[in-house]
């Protein structure tokens, strides 16, 4: 049951990306959100039963809305038609779990397991994403506030949390807003070139999650546990979704930055003084995991400090010859 799921989930998504009209995209999008509910319920513990019938609802909430207002845009006669791009995004927002339309979101990534957060958090989010970016047109000044609100809102209550689940959702939501910022200003392409490095970082964060099952960030005995080499991967992981230089997670952030320093700089800078609470947060993990690697240090083996200097090379490299590349364009 689970493996014919995933290949229902798998193909929906695709089906979605390469859908020509409305109707078989919303059909998609209807088969991915049913093919993902198996897999919540694997265990069917109570926590992920009311987890799955609260995104049960928030998704068809989310489609009724997505259907509603497509075919209520082609009725020229209808008084509301002005509001419907406001209601047709906000229902892709829904599905998202983006501000304003966010409650549902951290709460059903707390109650499920690691290898379901991972699916929710990164592959159920392409279609959507895919879809608000490449066909629908912004509404500028509706999708700034948005993405204001979606790295306060991530930041803000992202640094109240404990719990690793809800902790990455409000991760994701902050980086929501950064996502969605170069769509604000028609601008597709770099929106989803940010999309796709956040789920490059993120995926092998959910894996080490699952690995080793670590659920709160104050647990420190299951980073003790941990090889040398795996803190030492995890914590460049942490600081490079935090988009610290010259880590990979910092040109997409910094991209982001040249393009919205052309357009106004005060947007600019309420998105950076607002990064700075998720950056607390993500510095809190990592200083975390500095301090169990002083007390593992000594029971690795000096040979193995090889083995750590190719990881560490690997993680700074792309972002090395990004910055390389982006200079020699300048210069031409």
């Amino acid at each position: 049951m689970t493996l014919m799921s995933s290949m229902i989930m798998i193909i929906s998504t695709i089906m979605a990306l390469s859908s020509s009209n409305w109707l078989c995209l919303w059909v998609s999008m209807e088969l991915n959100m049913f093919s993902f509910l198996p897999i919540m319920l694997m265990t069917k513990t109570n926590m992920e039963c009311e987890a799955t019938v609260k995104y049960f609802i928030n998704q068809a909430v989310a489609s009724a809305m997505m259907i509603m207002t497509s075919f209520m845009m082609w009725n020229k006669l209808n008084p509301m038609v002005a509001i419907m791009p406001m209601l047709l995004i906000l229902s892709i927002l829904l599905k998202l779990g983006s501000s304003p339309c966010y409650i549902w979101f951290p709460s059903v990534m707390k109650a499920l397991s690691w290898s379901q957060s991972m699916i929710l958090a990164t592959w159920q989010k392409i279609a959507p994403m895919m879809i608000i970016i490449f066909n629908i047109k912004p509404l500028q000044m509706f999708m700034v506030a948005v993405v204001l609100l979606n790295i306060f809102i991530g930041g803000w209550l992202g640094m109240n949390q404990t719990n690793m689940r809800s902790l990455l959702a409000y991760s994701s939501i902050a980086h929501m807003g950064w996502m969605l910022a170069p769509y604000s200003f028609n601008l597709t392409v770099s929106s989803s070139y940010y999309f796709y490095m956040y789920l490059i970082i993120t995926l092998p964060i959910f894996l080490i999650m699952t690995m080793y099952s670590m659920n709160t960030t104050t647990n420190t005995s299951l980073l003790m546990n941990m090889p040398l080499y795996m803190q030492l991967s995890f914590m460049l992981m942490v600081l490079s979704i935090a988009g610290l230089p010259p880590l990979s997670g910092f040109l997409p952030k910094l991209m982001i930055i040249f393009i919205i320093s052309s357009y106004s700089n005060i947007i600019l800078f309420l998105m950076l003084l607002m990064s700075l609470m998720s950056l607390y947060f993500y510095l809190n993990i990592s200083f975390s995991i500095l301090m169990s690697m002083k007390q593992t240090y000594n029971k690795e083996s000096y040979s193995s400090m090889t083995y750590y200097s190719v990881m560490t090379t690997m993680m700074f490299t792309p972002a090395i010859l990004l910055l390389y590349a982006m200079t020699m364009l300048n210069k031409s």
